[in-house]
């Protein structure tokens, strides 16, 4: 199952944006903070009349989230295809599923419907995609997300009566549910797209997955439109949501030169969502922002900015009105770093803090986060923690030995944790027992 969400960084993919429905209303999704993993329909059926049709209706299912059925209707006539998963889903688990389009069908949604059925049983009333979505003018998708409110073990998505052109793109089906030894801060996707015309007839973005390879010697190319009011993007969806105060990172470079700190939020925009919630564009200030060339590099720059609110989206964006918006950039990697937390313990200053010999001293986690786990260890790198807990307490305490601890940061189930935070314990010697060096005796 993992080792499927792992290889969807690399084939291409078009942009897409997130949108939560509840019954007839939107709503936003959250499951807290967990580790997460997917699980996909696995099996299809489909029915077409008179004029509809439908191609590679098994690439709706096959667990690759860059292949695609496409069902449409010529002039007249219908056609829908249900996504099928092999057990039964309890009621009140989100259902998504991801859809696209080559062409504008903007007007068309009104006709295009989306439900959740147990066996030949209905769960709730069909919902129409012009309640849910806006696609833009360009090559897009979208990911709908509806609840059903009762058992259901698959989704159908049906249109009747309207001509769709090149049709409607379904890529897969599927729910989020807990787990354990999971990677959570690499991408689970890679989408993208525009909402305008692209110069000399670029590809919007070439090469898109690149950017989450894990390989900082390989890069998307994102490509500006001939109107700067015009946004092209490339978004990294993660399946778990950030704690708050982990950062986006993002490796780039600009092929006009290198970029100063002080034109970064006029040269291209960074945004974080909560699934289809924008928590609106990163403000780049100067006084928390940390850019540097990529170790090695001249002109590979990496950009470091703490994020307040939840997240499990990063969209890069050139465009949206931006005064100097670049006409390209390349995108090595975009990532999410988890913030490493704070070490306090009695009379500490400047990370470090002095105990008497032959004593204990207790080290704890400042605020922590329900749903992480803390790991204490005695070096630096590798090695496994000596204790995960939200504090640790040290043996008893030599004299003349400086003891230095380190701590990181996971979310429980996951693989990945935070840089590891250090405190140093300097040992004195007890009152009353001093402890004298003779280096020079005469008589």
């Amino acid at each position: 199952m993992y080792a499927h969400i792992l290889s969807y960084i690399f084939p291409a993919a078009r942009m897409a944006f997130l949108v939560t429905l509840l019954c007839l209303g939107v709503v936003r999704e959250g499951y807290g903070q967990q580790a997460m993993e997917r699980v996909y329909a696995d099996g299809q059926s489909n029915t077409t009349l008179i004029g509809g049709f439908i191609n590679d209706a098994a690439k709706a299912h096959d667990h690759d989230i860059f292949s695609y059925s496409t069902i449409g209707v010529a002039l007249a006539g219908s056609v829908r295809q249900e996504l099928i998963f092999s057990q039964e889903v309890s009621g009140n688990i989100p259902v998504r599923i991801k859809i696209g389009t080559g062409t504008n069908i903007l007007s068309l949604l009104s006709g295009i419907s989306v439900q959740a059925f147990l066996g030949n049983t209905a769960i709730g009333t069909p919902q129409t995609l012009n309640n849910l979505i806006t696609l833009l003018s360009g090559a897009d998708q979208a990911e709908v997300i509806i609840i059903p409110s009762s058992t259901y073990d698959r989704v159908r998505i049906s249109t009747s009566g309207i001509a769709l052109g090149g049709g409607l793109n379904i890529y897969e089906a599927y729910y989020y549910r807990t787990a354990t030894s999971v990677i959570c801060d690499q991408p689970i996707d890679i989408l993208y797209g525009t909402n305008g015309a692209i110069l000399g007839g670029l590809n919007i973005v070439q090469n898109p997955a690149l950017a989450i390879d894990g390989n900082i010697t390989t890069a998307a190319v994102l490509n500006g439109t001939a109107n700067l009011a015009n946004k092209t993007h490339l978004t990294s969806l993660y399946s778990s949501h950030s704690q708050a105060g982990d950062s986006v990172r993002v490796i780039f470079r600009n092929p006009g030169g290198l970029l100063q700190a002080n034109l970064l939020s006029t040269s291209f925009s960074i945004r974080t969502y909560n699934d289809n919630q924008s928590n609106g564009p990163l403000a780049l200030d100067q006084s928390i922002l940390k850019l540097s060339l990529l170790a090695g590099s001249s002109n590979i720059q990496v950009l470091t900015y703490p994020v307040n609110a939840v997240f499990n989206r990063v969209e890069i964006s050139l465009g949206s009105g931006l005064l100097n918006a670049l006409q390209q950039l390349e995108v090595y990697e975009i990532q999410r770093v988890i913030r490493a937390p704070e070490i306090t313990a009695p009379s500490i200053s400047e990370g470090a803090v002095s105990a008497c010999e032959d004593e204990s001293i207790s080290l704890s986690i400042v605020s922590p986060t329900s749903g992480y786990e803390y790991r204490w260890y005695t070096v630096a790198e590798g090695g496994s923690p000596v204790v995960t807990s939200t504090s640790y307490t040290t043996p008893s305490l030599v004299f003349g030995t400086t003891y230095t601890y380190y701590v990181s940061a996971s979310l429980t189930g996951c693989l990945d944790e935070s840089a590891r935070n250090k405190i140093v314990v300097n040992v004195l010697p007890q009152p009353g027992k001093p402890h004298l060096t003779i280096t020079d005796i005469q008589n």
